[in-house]
C-alpha cells in the first residue's frame, strides 16, 4: 500500500490534470463565443441608436406639422405653412443632425372623421384644404441620407432607412354668437350712456324702437361681427354658427347655420327697430351654450366655442361666472369681448378664463373690428396625432 502522502500526492496530480484538460477546453470556447457576444452587443446598440433616431424624427416631424398646420389656419397659404414646417423640422436634430425637409415631404389635403370616437383620414387634395402631412425620413431620396448605423459593418449594413408620419388637422368649429342688445348699445363707443339724454347722433324726437342711430355701438358690432364671419367664410374648414341676442331676456334669433348672411340679416331686423334693455349677460351666455348643445345642426365631434360682446355691467338675470362654469362642464370654450370704457372688463376676463377661454377690449369701432378678425383667425384648433 501507499504511503497516505504519497496518496494525496497521487490524487492531487490527477485533479490537476483534470483542470488542466478543462482549461484547455474552455479556452478555445471563449475565443469563439467572444466575437459572436461582441457582435450582439454591436448589434444591440445599433438598436438601441436606430430606436432613438426613430423617436426623435416623430418629434421633429409633429414639431413641423404643428408649426406649418398653424400657419395654414392663420394665412390659408400652404407655402407660408411649408415654410414654416421646413423651418421648424431643421430646429430639431435627428441623429445630431438638423432634420431637411424637402417640398415632397408635405402635404397639404383634407382630413375628416365620422364621429369623435374615430380617427382623421387624411386625402390629398388641392381644394377645401384643412390639413397637412409630414412624410419626414432618414433614407436614400431624403435631403439627409439614410442613418448611418452607430458601429457600421454589423451584419453587413452601414445604415438603416426610417420615417414618421405627422398629420396636422384643424376641426371643425361649432359657434354661438352672443351679442349684447341693452340699451347704451344705441351710444356711441365715446358716450356716455349712463347720462339719459339721448345718443349724440340721434335725430331729433328719436326715441328707442326707431332704427338705432349712426354712429352708435351696434352698428360698430354690426360692421364688426361682418368681419369676423368673413374671416370663418375664407377659412379652410366648415363653422356652422348661431346668432343670440340678449337684453333683459336672450333670445337664440338664428340657430347654427352656415349661410351666414342669415346673421348678418337678423342683426340689421334689431337695429331697424332698436329697443331699450338691460344686460343679461349670464342669460345670453347660456343660451348661447343650449344652442351648441341642443340644435339639430350641431356636430358632436365639432370645437363648440362662445363667443359673447358686452358694452356694459351685468345687471339682470343668470350670474355670468355659473353661466361659464356651466360651458366648461360641456367642454364649450368661452371668449369674451368688451367694448368701450363702460364695460366691466375685469369679469368678463374672468368669465373668459374660467371657460378656457381669451379676454378681448376694444375702446374703438376700429379696435372692435380687429378684436374680431384675430379672434377669427385664432379660433381653429390644431391636432396632431
Amino acid at each position: 500500500m501507499f504511503p497516505k502522502v504519497l496518496k494525496r500526492n497521487f490524487t492531487r496530480h490527477k485533479v490537476s490534470k483534470r483542470l488542466a484538460k478543462r482549461n484547455g477546453a474552455v479556452l478555445p470556447l471563449v475565443a469563439i463565443l467572444l466575437p459572436v457576444l461582441l457582435m450582439l452587443i454591436a448589434f444591440l446598440l445599433n438598436l438601441s441608436y436606430i430606436e432613438l433616431a426613430q423617436t426623435e424624427l416623430q418629434i421633429a416631424a409633429d414639431a413641423a406639422s404643428r408649426a406649418g398646420g398653424r400657419t395654414l389656419a392663420n394665412t390659408g397659404d400652404t407655402s407660408l405653412a411649408s415654410a414654416k414646417a421646413k423651418e421648424l423640422a431643421e430646429l430639431n436634430t435627428v441623429a445630431g443632425e438638423p432634420l431637411t425637409l424637402s417640398d415632397s415631404n408635405i402635404e397639404f389635403g383634407r382630413a375628416t372623421r365620422a364621429d369623435e370616437d374615430s380617427r382623421f383620414e387624411f386625402s390629398s387634395s388641392s381644394s377645401q384644404i384643412n390639413a397637412m402631412r409630414v412624410n419626414a425620413s432618414r433614407d436614400a431620396f431624403s435631403p439627409d441620407g439614410p442613418l448611418t448605423m452607430l458601429l457600421p459593418g454589423i451584419l453587413s449594413t452601414d445604415s438603416v432607412s426610417t420615417g414618421a408620419i405627422s398629420i396636422s388637422t384643424q376641426i371643425d368649429l361649432d359657434i354661438s354668437i352672443v351679442i349684447d342688445r341693452s340699451g347704451s348699445m344705441a351710444y356711441a363707443d365715446n358716450e356716455d350712456s349712463l347720462t339719459f339724454d339721448n345718443p349724440a347722433a340721434a335725430p331729433a324726437g328719436w326715441a328707442f324702437g326707431d332704427s338705432v342711430p349712426v354712429p352708435s355701438r351696434w352698428v360698430d358690432a354690426e360692421n364688426a361681427l361682418d368681419s369676423f364671419l368673413r374671416v370663418l367664410d375664407d377659412s379652410p374648414q366648415r363653422e356652422i354658427v348661431s346668432l343670440v341676442t340678449y337684453g333683459d331676456n336672450a333670445t337664440l334669433d338664428i340657430p347654427l347655420t352656415d349661410r351666414y348672411s342669415s346673421i348678418t340679416d337678423q342683426m340689421r331686423i334689431h337695429g331697424d327697430s332698436f329697443q331699450e334693455a338691460s344686460t343679461n349677460i349670464g342669460g345670453g351666455i347660456a343660451t348661447g351654450n343650449m344652442s351648441l348643445k341642443s340644435d339639430p345642426n350641431r356636430r358632436e365631434f365639432a370645437t363648440k366655442v362662445i363667443l359673447v360682446l358686452t358694452d356694459g355691467i351685468h345687471n339682470l338675470g343668470t350670474n355670468p361666472e355659473d353661466a361659464a362654469r356651466q360651458a366648461l362642464q360641456d367642454d364649450t370654450l368661452v371668449f369674451t369681448i368688451t367694448f368701450s370704457s363702460e364695460a366691466d372688463r375685469a369679469r368678463m376676463k374672468s368669465v373668459a378664463e374660467i371657460a378656457n377661454g381669451k379676454h378681448f377690449h376694444a375702446d374703438s369701432a376700429a379696435e372692435l373690428v380687429t378684436a374680431f378678425e384675430e379672434i377669427g383667425k385664432s379660433l381653429p384648433t390644431l391636432i396632431v396625432e
